[in-house]
């Protein structure tokens, strides 16, 4: 079985564990909770491989992490950032950690 059969992205809101269904012979994958303001669901597919691509792929969640990875390295002593933003540089390093290790846990 593909990696991609074995492994769902969580829900890109609310980060919950997505449901899978088939109904009418088409395939879906959404967002079934109730607490989650969006409860996405993907287009009908015909099939479960096409759902599950469609369901994962995020071009922008996944340029957002890379920038993040980036974010993370940054040398504090870089002449780019002077020194009364140092907080928000801290910040955005554990910003960048905590999101870095969610999409970790998400491969």
């Amino acid at each position: 079985m593909a990696k991609e059969l074995k492994k769902l992205r969580l829900c890109p809101f609310c980060g919950e564990k997505p449901v899978v269904w088939k109904i009418t012979g088409v395939w879906r994958i959404g967002c079934n909770n109730e607490k989650c303001l969006w409860r996405v669901v993907t287009r009908p597919r015909d099939e479960k491989i096409q759902a599950i691509t469609a369901w994962n792929t995020r071009p922008l969640e996944d340029e957002l992490l890379e920038a993040l990875v980036t974010i993370k390295d940054i040398d504090e002593t870089s002449e780019m950032f002077i020194s009364k933003e140092k907080g928000a540089i801290e910040f955005a390093k554990i910003i960048a950690e905590q999101a870095i290790s969610r999409g970790k846990e998400q491969e």
